[in-house]
C-alpha cells in the first residue's frame, strides 16, 4: 500500500506488440498479443485504452 504497481503493461518485448495485465503479484495473468501494430499504433492505443479502464484495471488488480 502507498507505493505504485504495473496493473496493465504494454510493450514490444519478446519481439511482438502485446498488452500483459499484471496480479499483485508482479505475475503477468494475461498476454494479449498484438501483432498487426506498431509501436505508434501501440502507444496509441495504450493511451487510448487507460483513460477508458483505468479504473476497472485498478479495481481487478485489488481484488
Amino acid at each position: 500500500k502507498g507505493r505504485a504497481h504495473s496493473v496493465v503493461r504494454y510493450d514490444t518485448r519478446h519481439g511482438f506488440p502485446h498488452k500483459d495485465m499484471v496480479r499483485s503479484d508482479g505475475s503477468v495473468a494475461h498476454k494479449e498479443r498484438m501483432p498487426d501494430l506498431d509501436g505508434h499504433a501501440l502507444v496509441d492505443l495504450a493511451i487510448d485504452d487507460l483513460k477508458a479502464n483505468w479504473q476497472s484495471y485498478r479495481r481487478r488488480f485489488e481484488r
